[in-house]
């Protein structure tokens, strides 16, 4: 993300910095011992560069009682080689859009507040904006709410590469009369070929620290998808991947989220068998390979003993969910399946932490670069739901932001000692990585009216399992 900053005066003076964004390829060398070739390839990014026209900026107003209103015209040009286009957005520098006056001691504005669109007749007096159509103005944003002026995502035409701006101002004679100054800031976001952090990996297992901080961070008023990385970069968009667990090969969504961490977007299905050994996730992001004495229950429903292991696995009820609120036996013909949640498997704590008894687990049936939430803080239920997403308790809206992207959690309700699913529909149950006390360990609990990112469940309760990356 590259910005690019003005000044706008009344009489309205622009200075303009250009910003070149350079990249540099090296050649990746290839030697097969057993054809005696080579290959070579090369990796050559996307760059781009931002050019502002600001020489007719200059506003000199006479101010009329009822105000007087005037609009100037910058003319942007992007140059970039990206096949995937590039974004175009527009801000204050910071979190005030006032232009103020150049000696401190005056303590008049012309403000940008108002609501919706206006014309140059409707403006407020002592107010200036931007317009794309010279017509219909609008407020200036602050530096955490940019507007997209520009978005193309392809390779762009001559005629895409160029964009105007429109600034209008409306001064009344009530206004102290000089100069007026107030930076704004141009930011060009290059679609970028090549992949990063989420988007580069396959695997569930290639998943790393340094893998989940190079994807970025979306705010949690974040409403779009960044598929395959193109949006890199940009916060308004949650980078989602569908990443494959090498287990079994059975797919995840997987979403960097507001917290700043990386997590499932569904729930954990994976099934083990009797004396097969698999390969289970030890926090520090090592593996460790463990032998199940039982094997997942598929279809069945059998007693859950304690401090043994068990899992079951339904095949005959509510085991997906679309946008965590749809549910179905399978997804829709129409559907595409990676696009549904998996209500996955239900896991008592022994099988969830692959024999821990009590304490803090340091390991869990999660993919290698995987672990189970902590109770507090990062890459816990609470940093993430109450602190990133703000949602501190139920209610119908709660509910339904908890269950609806970007977080996707589904009620999937649990499973009891007598063998039973209760609470599928109502309730949604996931384990935490620590002991509470006795045979009680730390889940996370909501429904429709209560939330609890702190509560406890049986060690031989079966519940879901969402995995956060270590």
């Amino acid at each position: 993300m590259k910005g690019i900053y003005g000044r706008i005066v009344v009489s309205l003076t622009f200075f303009m910095m250009s910003i070149l964004m350079l990249a540099f390829f090296s050649p990746i060398v290839f030697v097969h011992a057993d054809e005696m070739t080579v290959e070579v390839s090369a990796n050559v990014s996307a760059i781009g560069s931002l050019a502002l026209n600001t020489n007719n900026l200059k506003f000199s107003i006479v101010p009329t009682n009822e105000g007087a209103f005037a609009s100037k015209s910058l003319i942007s040009t992007v140059s970039t080689n990206s096949s995937l286009g590039y974004d175009l957005y527009l801000s204050s520098v910071d979190s005030s859009t006032n232009m103020t006056h150049v000696d401190p001691n005056v303590s008049d504005v012309i403000a940008s507040n108002f609501s919706g669109a206006v014309t140059g007749e409707t403006m407020p007096v002592n107010s200036w904006g931007y317009s794309l159509n010279n017509t219909n103005f609008l407020k200036i944003p602050t530096s955490s709410s940019q507007a997209l002026l520009k978005s193309v995502n392809h390779f762009p035409t001559n005629e895409e590469l160029t964009n105007t701006v429109n600034f209008g101002v409306k001064v009344s004679s009530l206004l102290s009369a000089g100069s007026y100054t107030k930076d704004v800031v141009f930011t060009l976001i290059v679609h970028d070929d090549e992949t990063y952090g989420l988007h580069s990996i396959s695997d569930m297992q290639d998943m790393t620290p340094a893998v989940c901080a190079a994807t970025t961070t979306p705010t949690k008023n974040a409403t779009g998808f960044d598929w395959s990385g193109a949006r890199h970069g940009d916060s308004n968009y949650v980078p989602r991947k569908k990443l494959r667990d090498s287990r079994d090969g059975k797919y995840y969504l997987v979403s960097k989220l507001a917290d700043g961490n990386c997590w499932m977007s569904q729930n954990l299905a994976f099934t083990f068998t009797a004396n097969v050994p698999f390969e289970a996730s030890n926090n520090d992001g090592t593996t460790k390979t463990v032998t199940p004495t039982r094997s997942t229950q598929t279809g069945t429903k059998v007693g859950w003993d304690a401090s043994s292991w068990r899992s079951y696995f339904p095949n005959s009820t509510v085991v997906y969910y679309q946008n965590g609120l749809t549910k179905a036996n399978a997804p829709t013909a129409s559907g595409d399946t990676y696009l549904w949640e998996n209500g996955g498997a239900y896991y008592n704590w022994y099988a969830a932490t692959v024999g821990a008894t009590s304490g803090n687990s340091t390991s869990s049936i999660c993919p290698k670069g995987w672990r189970l939430p902590l109770t507090s803080g990062s890459k816990s239920f609470t940093g993430l739901i109450s602190t990133a997403y703000g949602i501190k308790t139920a209610g119908k809206s709660a509910s339904e932001a908890i269950r609806s992207d970007p977080l996707n959690f589904v009620l999937s309700g649990d499973y009891k000692f007598d063998g039973s699913i209760v609470n599928q529909s109502s309730k949604g149950y996931w384990w935490g990585s620590a002991t509470k006390s006795g045979n009680n360990a730390y889940d996370f609990v909501f429904e429709d009216t209560s939330l609890k990112t702190d509560d406890a469940s049986n060690k031989s309760y079966g519940l879901a399992v969402r995995c956060v990356a270590i």
